[in-house]
Protein backbone atom coordinates (compact mmCIF):
# COMPACT_ATOMS: atom_id res chain seq x y z
CA UNK A 1 0.00 0.00 0.00
CA UNK A 2 1.02 3.60 -0.77
CA UNK A 3 2.11 4.94 2.88
CA UNK A 4 2.04 8.84 3.29
CA UNK A 5 5.11 9.48 5.96
CA UNK A 6 7.44 12.15 6.77
CA UNK A 7 10.67 11.53 7.85
CA UNK A 8 13.50 13.91 9.52
CA UNK A 9 16.90 12.83 9.38
CA UNK A 10 19.12 14.72 11.58
CA UNK A 11 22.15 12.71 11.09
CA UNK A 12 23.10 10.96 7.55
CA UNK A 13 20.82 8.66 6.11
CA UNK A 14 22.61 5.82 4.26
CA UNK A 15 20.38 3.51 1.91
CA UNK A 16 23.05 0.50 1.48
CA UNK A 17 21.97 -2.78 -0.11
CA UNK A 18 22.99 -5.76 1.98
CA UNK A 19 20.52 -9.65 1.21
CA UNK A 20 18.35 -9.53 -1.69
CA UNK A 21 17.50 -6.58 -3.71
CA UNK A 22 19.06 -3.99 -1.52
CA UNK A 23 17.59 -1.35 1.31
CA UNK A 24 14.36 0.66 0.00
CA UNK A 25 11.95 3.36 0.97
CA UNK A 26 9.70 2.51 -1.17
CA UNK A 27 9.31 -1.03 -2.87
CA UNK A 28 6.61 -3.15 -4.12
CA UNK A 29 5.14 -3.49 -0.85
CA UNK A 30 5.25 0.37 0.05
CA UNK A 31 5.95 3.70 -1.21
CA UNK A 32 6.91 7.15 0.42
CA UNK A 33 3.48 8.94 -0.78
CA UNK A 34 3.21 12.13 -0.38
CA UNK A 35 5.11 12.42 2.51
CA UNK A 36 8.87 14.08 3.00
CA UNK A 37 11.73 12.99 3.72
CA UNK A 38 13.54 15.78 5.48
CA UNK A 39 17.55 15.86 6.16
CA UNK A 40 18.54 19.10 8.43
CA UNK A 41 21.67 21.11 7.80
CA UNK A 42 24.63 19.29 6.90
CA UNK A 43 23.74 16.31 6.91
CA UNK A 44 22.73 14.16 3.65
CA UNK A 45 21.56 11.24 1.97
CA UNK A 46 23.43 8.76 -0.20
CA UNK A 47 21.95 6.44 -2.25
CA UNK A 48 24.07 3.35 -2.74
CA UNK A 49 23.98 0.48 -4.87
CA UNK A 50 21.01 -1.77 -5.55
CA UNK A 51 19.32 0.68 -3.15
CA UNK A 52 16.30 3.04 -4.03
CA UNK A 53 14.03 5.43 -3.00
CA UNK A 54 10.71 5.17 -4.94
CA UNK A 55 8.32 7.82 -4.16
CA UNK A 56 4.26 7.87 -5.39
CA UNK A 57 2.34 10.95 -5.57
CA UNK A 58 3.68 14.32 -4.35
CA UNK A 59 6.42 12.99 -2.08
CA UNK A 60 9.45 15.04 -1.74
CA UNK A 61 13.35 15.20 -0.44
CA UNK A 62 13.77 18.36 1.43
CA UNK A 63 16.60 20.44 2.91
CA UNK A 64 15.98 22.27 6.47
CA UNK A 65 19.16 23.88 5.84
CA UNK A 66 21.92 25.08 3.33
CA UNK A 67 24.69 22.40 3.80
CA UNK A 68 22.43 19.33 3.18
CA UNK A 69 23.45 16.96 -0.12
CA UNK A 70 21.56 13.75 -2.22
CA UNK A 71 24.17 11.50 -3.39
CA UNK A 72 22.93 9.02 -5.85
CA UNK A 73 25.85 6.78 -6.14
CA UNK A 74 26.46 4.13 -9.03
CA UNK A 75 24.06 1.62 -8.72
CA UNK A 76 21.44 3.32 -6.62
CA UNK A 77 18.36 4.51 -7.94
CA UNK A 78 15.38 7.44 -7.04
CA UNK A 79 12.57 6.76 -9.12
CA UNK A 80 9.77 9.31 -8.83
CA UNK A 81 6.67 10.72 -10.60
CA UNK A 82 5.50 13.58 -9.16
CA UNK A 83 7.95 15.31 -6.31
CA UNK A 84 10.59 17.60 -5.50
CA UNK A 85 13.96 17.02 -4.50
CA UNK A 86 14.47 20.07 -2.28
CA UNK A 87 11.30 21.87 -1.51
CA UNK A 88 11.84 23.88 1.96
CA UNK A 89 15.39 24.91 2.35
CA UNK A 90 18.01 24.77 -0.55
CA UNK A 91 20.38 21.74 -0.88
CA UNK A 92 23.57 22.21 -1.47
CA UNK A 93 24.10 19.74 -4.11
CA UNK A 94 22.56 16.87 -5.58
CA UNK A 95 25.02 14.32 -7.34
CA UNK A 96 23.55 11.61 -9.59
CA UNK A 97 26.26 9.17 -10.71
CA UNK A 98 23.71 6.12 -10.52
CA UNK A 99 19.40 6.58 -11.83
CA UNK A 100 17.41 9.11 -11.47
CA UNK A 101 13.72 7.79 -13.20
CA UNK A 102 11.14 10.17 -13.52
CA UNK A 103 7.98 7.96 -14.28
CA UNK A 104 5.84 10.57 -14.51
CA UNK A 105 4.33 13.70 -13.98
CA UNK A 106 7.25 16.22 -12.96
CA UNK A 107 10.23 16.29 -10.29
CA UNK A 108 11.94 19.10 -9.58
CA UNK A 109 15.36 19.45 -8.36
CA UNK A 110 16.03 22.86 -6.66
CA UNK A 111 19.87 22.67 -5.20
CA UNK A 112 22.51 24.89 -5.34
CA UNK A 113 24.43 22.69 -7.73
CA UNK A 114 23.54 19.47 -9.97
CA UNK A 115 25.82 16.94 -10.71
CA UNK A 116 24.77 14.72 -13.75
CA UNK A 117 27.22 12.00 -14.66
CA UNK A 118 24.69 9.05 -14.15
CA UNK A 119 21.64 7.88 -15.96
CA UNK A 120 18.58 10.08 -15.89
CA UNK A 121 15.80 8.36 -17.82
CA UNK A 122 12.34 10.04 -18.45
CA UNK A 123 9.18 7.93 -19.28
CA UNK A 124 6.79 9.50 -22.18
CA UNK A 125 5.08 12.64 -20.71
CA UNK A 126 7.45 13.20 -17.73
CA UNK A 127 9.70 16.07 -16.85
CA UNK A 128 12.58 16.91 -14.48
CA UNK A 129 12.89 20.43 -14.13
CA UNK A 130 15.96 21.83 -13.19
CA UNK A 131 15.10 25.35 -13.79
CA UNK A 132 18.43 26.58 -14.74
CA UNK A 133 21.60 25.62 -16.79
CA UNK A 134 23.48 22.19 -15.98
CA UNK A 135 25.97 19.58 -17.38
CA UNK A 136 25.72 16.25 -18.45
CA UNK A 137 28.31 14.09 -19.23
CA UNK A 138 26.34 10.94 -18.33
CA UNK A 139 23.08 9.54 -20.60
CA UNK A 140 19.79 11.44 -20.41
CA UNK A 141 17.12 8.94 -22.38
CA UNK A 142 13.76 8.34 -22.94
CA UNK A 143 10.74 10.58 -24.49
CA UNK A 144 9.77 12.98 -21.62
CA UNK A 145 11.08 16.96 -21.16
CA UNK A 146 14.39 18.45 -19.83
CA UNK A 147 13.22 22.03 -18.05
CA UNK A 148 15.74 24.23 -17.53
CA UNK A 149 14.15 27.61 -18.04
CA UNK A 150 15.77 29.99 -19.62
CA UNK A 151 19.41 28.23 -18.96
CA UNK A 152 21.19 25.71 -21.32
CA UNK A 153 21.33 22.09 -21.18
CA UNK A 154 24.80 21.76 -21.80
CA UNK A 155 25.64 17.74 -23.18
CA UNK A 156 29.18 15.95 -23.46
CA UNK A 157 28.13 12.98 -22.37
CA UNK A 158 24.90 10.93 -24.32
CA UNK A 159 21.28 12.53 -25.28
CA UNK A 160 19.16 9.31 -26.57
CA UNK A 161 15.53 10.61 -27.74
CA UNK A 162 13.72 7.60 -26.61
CA UNK A 163 16.16 5.52 -24.94
CA UNK A 164 18.58 3.56 -26.77
CA UNK A 165 17.20 1.12 -29.07
CA UNK A 166 13.60 2.67 -28.87
CA UNK A 167 12.41 5.87 -30.70
CA UNK A 168 10.61 8.85 -29.12
CA UNK A 169 10.81 12.67 -29.21
CA UNK A 170 12.86 13.98 -25.91
CA UNK A 171 12.01 18.04 -25.58
CA UNK A 172 14.16 20.01 -24.11
CA UNK A 173 12.21 23.37 -22.32
CA UNK A 174 15.55 26.15 -22.86
CA UNK A 175 18.73 26.13 -24.64
CA UNK A 176 20.57 23.17 -25.57
CA UNK A 177 24.29 23.32 -26.62
CA UNK A 178 26.02 19.69 -27.56
CA UNK A 179 29.64 20.11 -26.78
CA UNK A 180 32.40 18.97 -28.71
CA UNK A 181 32.18 15.92 -26.31
CA UNK A 182 29.10 15.03 -27.00
CA UNK A 183 27.28 12.06 -28.56
CA UNK A 184 23.74 12.66 -30.13
CA UNK A 185 22.14 8.65 -30.43
CA UNK A 186 19.80 8.72 -32.92
CA UNK A 187 18.09 5.22 -34.08
CA UNK A 188 15.17 5.40 -37.36
CA UNK A 189 13.05 2.65 -37.98
CA UNK A 190 9.69 2.18 -40.01
CA UNK A 191 7.05 4.94 -39.50
CA UNK A 192 9.66 6.52 -36.62
CA UNK A 193 12.63 8.00 -35.39
CA UNK A 194 14.26 9.90 -32.61
CA UNK A 195 14.65 13.82 -32.51
CA UNK A 196 15.72 16.47 -30.10
CA UNK A 197 12.56 18.98 -29.59
CA UNK A 198 14.19 22.40 -28.16
CA UNK A 199 11.88 25.21 -27.47
CA UNK A 200 14.72 27.88 -27.46
CA UNK A 201 18.49 28.07 -29.24
CA UNK A 202 20.26 24.71 -29.91
CA UNK A 203 24.12 24.48 -30.97
CA UNK A 204 25.07 21.21 -32.55
CA UNK A 205 28.28 19.92 -32.33
CA UNK A 206 30.09 16.69 -31.17
CA UNK A 207 29.17 13.01 -32.07
CA UNK A 208 26.55 11.96 -34.20
CA UNK A 209 25.30 8.20 -34.16
CA UNK A 210 22.86 7.13 -36.34
CA UNK A 211 21.53 3.55 -35.86
CA UNK A 212 18.21 1.46 -37.82
CA UNK A 213 16.05 -0.60 -36.09
CA UNK A 214 14.27 -3.64 -37.14
CA UNK A 215 15.75 -4.31 -40.45
CA UNK A 216 14.87 -0.52 -41.82
CA UNK A 217 16.33 0.61 -44.78
CA UNK A 218 15.40 4.64 -45.14
CA UNK A 219 14.29 5.19 -48.96
CA UNK A 220 16.05 7.32 -51.60
CA UNK A 221 15.21 10.75 -50.86
CA UNK A 222 13.51 10.24 -47.66
CA UNK A 223 14.58 12.73 -44.88
CA UNK A 224 14.44 12.43 -41.20
CA UNK A 225 14.75 15.84 -39.17
CA UNK A 226 16.64 14.47 -35.62
CA UNK A 227 17.07 18.25 -34.12
CA UNK A 228 14.54 21.08 -34.70
CA UNK A 229 14.83 24.11 -32.67
CA UNK A 230 12.07 27.02 -31.97
CA UNK A 231 15.32 29.46 -31.92
CA UNK A 232 18.12 29.74 -33.68
CA UNK A 233 20.34 26.48 -34.64
CA UNK A 234 23.74 26.28 -35.75
CA UNK A 235 26.58 24.23 -35.57
CA UNK A 236 28.05 21.12 -36.89
CA UNK A 237 28.76 17.17 -35.57
CA UNK A 238 32.44 17.07 -35.76
CA UNK A 239 31.97 13.47 -36.14
CA UNK A 240 28.97 11.92 -37.86
CA UNK A 241 28.40 8.21 -38.03
CA UNK A 242 25.84 7.79 -40.63
CA UNK A 243 23.86 4.70 -42.45
CA UNK A 244 25.26 4.41 -46.13
CA UNK A 245 24.15 7.26 -48.21
CA UNK A 246 23.03 9.32 -45.38
CA UNK A 247 23.70 13.28 -45.07
CA UNK A 248 23.11 15.51 -42.85
CA UNK A 249 22.45 19.36 -42.74
CA UNK A 250 20.80 22.53 -40.95
CA UNK A 251 17.71 23.86 -42.70
CA UNK A 252 15.70 27.00 -41.54
CA UNK A 253 12.33 28.06 -41.48
CA UNK A 254 11.53 25.97 -39.69
CA UNK A 255 14.70 25.44 -38.26
CA UNK A 256 15.78 21.59 -38.39
CA UNK A 257 19.21 19.59 -38.31
CA UNK A 258 18.11 17.10 -41.09
CA UNK A 259 19.12 13.70 -42.43
CA UNK A 260 18.48 12.72 -46.16
CA UNK A 261 19.22 9.71 -48.15
CA UNK A 262 20.83 11.15 -50.93
CA UNK A 263 22.16 7.47 -51.93
CA UNK A 264 26.08 9.89 -51.93
CA UNK A 265 28.50 11.14 -49.76
CA UNK A 266 30.51 13.98 -50.00
CA UNK A 267 33.32 12.71 -52.25
CA UNK A 268 37.26 13.82 -52.45
CA UNK A 269 38.37 17.33 -53.83
CA UNK A 270 34.77 18.75 -53.14
CA UNK A 271 33.05 20.72 -50.51
CA UNK A 272 29.46 20.05 -49.12
CA UNK A 273 26.93 22.13 -47.56
CA UNK A 274 26.07 21.41 -44.15
CA UNK A 275 24.75 24.76 -42.94
CA UNK A 276 26.56 25.24 -39.98
CA UNK A 277 26.46 28.91 -39.69
CA UNK A 278 22.84 28.36 -38.89
CA UNK A 279 20.55 31.83 -40.41
CA UNK A 280 23.79 32.58 -42.25
CA UNK A 281 23.25 31.14 -45.28
CA UNK A 282 25.97 32.97 -47.05
CA UNK A 283 28.34 30.92 -49.60
CA UNK A 284 31.38 32.74 -48.11
CA UNK A 285 30.89 31.64 -44.72
CA UNK A 286 33.34 28.57 -44.20
CA UNK A 287 31.20 27.19 -41.50
CA UNK A 288 28.61 26.09 -43.75
CA UNK A 289 31.03 24.15 -45.80
CA UNK A 290 31.66 20.50 -44.23
CA UNK A 291 35.41 19.71 -44.89
CA UNK A 292 35.93 17.26 -41.44
CA UNK A 293 38.44 19.56 -39.29
CA UNK A 294 39.00 21.72 -41.88
CA UNK A 295 35.95 24.34 -43.25
CA UNK A 296 36.64 25.99 -46.36
CA UNK A 297 34.71 28.21 -49.28
CA UNK A 298 34.57 26.96 -52.54
CA UNK A 299 36.26 28.90 -54.96
CA UNK A 300 38.46 31.06 -52.03
CA UNK A 301 42.07 31.26 -52.70
CA UNK A 302 43.52 27.97 -51.92
CA UNK A 303 40.33 26.49 -52.99
CA UNK A 304 39.24 27.03 -57.35
CA UNK A 305 40.44 23.38 -57.96
CA UNK A 306 37.28 22.17 -55.33
CA UNK A 307 33.33 21.44 -56.73
CA UNK A 308 30.37 22.30 -54.44
CA UNK A 309 27.59 20.03 -53.55
CA UNK A 310 24.39 21.21 -51.95
CA UNK A 311 22.46 18.38 -52.83
CA UNK A 312 22.88 16.03 -50.14
CA UNK A 313 19.93 17.36 -47.61
CA UNK A 314 16.87 18.33 -49.11
CA UNK A 315 15.71 21.69 -48.39
CA UNK A 316 18.99 23.57 -48.76
CA UNK A 317 18.96 27.85 -50.11
CA UNK A 318 22.45 29.21 -50.51
CA UNK A 319 22.90 32.91 -51.07
CA UNK A 320 26.11 34.07 -52.86
CA UNK A 321 25.75 37.89 -51.94
CA UNK A 322 29.27 39.14 -52.84
CA UNK A 323 33.07 38.41 -54.35
CA UNK A 324 34.02 36.51 -57.79
CA UNK A 325 34.18 33.23 -57.50
CA UNK A 326 35.74 30.35 -59.73
CA UNK A 327 35.42 26.51 -59.19
CA UNK A 328 35.18 23.28 -61.41
CA UNK A 329 31.58 22.23 -61.17
CA UNK A 330 28.50 22.54 -58.55
CA UNK A 331 25.88 19.89 -57.90
CA UNK A 332 22.45 21.09 -56.37
CA UNK A 333 19.41 19.08 -55.99
CA UNK A 334 15.19 19.89 -56.75
CA UNK A 335 15.12 20.94 -53.59
CA UNK A 336 18.64 22.97 -53.55
CA UNK A 337 18.59 26.76 -54.31
CA UNK A 338 21.41 28.99 -54.90
CA UNK A 339 20.61 32.54 -55.37
CA UNK A 340 23.08 35.10 -56.62
CA UNK A 341 23.21 38.89 -55.41
CA UNK A 342 24.50 41.91 -57.74
CA UNK A 343 28.05 42.27 -58.01
CA UNK A 344 29.09 38.55 -56.71
CA UNK A 345 29.55 35.89 -59.44
CA UNK A 346 30.22 32.31 -59.94
CA UNK A 347 32.16 30.67 -62.72
CA UNK A 348 32.45 27.01 -63.39
CA UNK A 349 35.49 26.02 -65.27
CA UNK A 350 35.04 22.37 -65.82
CA UNK A 351 33.77 20.67 -68.99
CA UNK A 352 30.10 20.20 -68.82
CA UNK A 353 30.61 21.51 -65.06
CA UNK A 354 26.54 22.67 -64.83
CA UNK A 355 25.07 19.44 -66.09
CA UNK A 356 24.22 18.50 -62.07
CA UNK A 357 22.36 21.67 -61.65
CA UNK A 358 18.81 20.39 -60.88
CA UNK A 359 17.84 23.05 -57.90
CA UNK A 360 16.66 26.69 -58.62
CA UNK A 361 19.18 29.22 -59.77
CA UNK A 362 17.94 32.96 -59.20
CA UNK A 363 20.17 35.70 -60.70
CA UNK A 364 19.45 38.87 -58.54
CA UNK A 365 21.40 40.95 -60.66
CA UNK A 366 24.98 38.90 -60.20
CA UNK A 367 26.48 36.51 -62.74
CA UNK A 368 26.57 33.03 -63.56
CA UNK A 369 28.92 31.50 -66.52
CA UNK A 370 29.79 28.06 -67.07
CA UNK A 371 32.23 27.79 -69.37
CA UNK A 372 32.25 24.11 -70.35
CA UNK A 373 28.90 22.80 -71.71
CA UNK A 374 25.76 22.82 -69.49
CA UNK A 375 23.69 25.78 -67.99
CA UNK A 376 24.51 29.17 -68.60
Amino acid sequence: PTTDITLTVGGSLGLNSGSGSGSRIGSREGYLGAGTITVTAGQGIQIASGSAIRTAGSAALSTAGTTSTVNIVLGGAVEAGNGNIATAGSLSGVSNSGTLRVTGGTLSVNSAGFTQTGLVELAGGATLRRGESFTNTGLIAGAGTIDVGSGTLTNQGTVAPGGLGQTGVLTGAGHLALGTLSTLAIDLASGAHDSVAVIQSATVGGGLNVGTLGGFVPSSGQSFDVVAATGALSGEFAAPVLPVGLNGAIVLNPNRYRLTNSGATCPANTLCWDGGAGADTSWTNPANWNSPGNNQVPGATGFTSVSARIDLVAGTNVMLSSGQYSIPSITTGANNNLSIDSGAGLTLTGACSAKNMAGALTLNGGTFEAKGHGRT
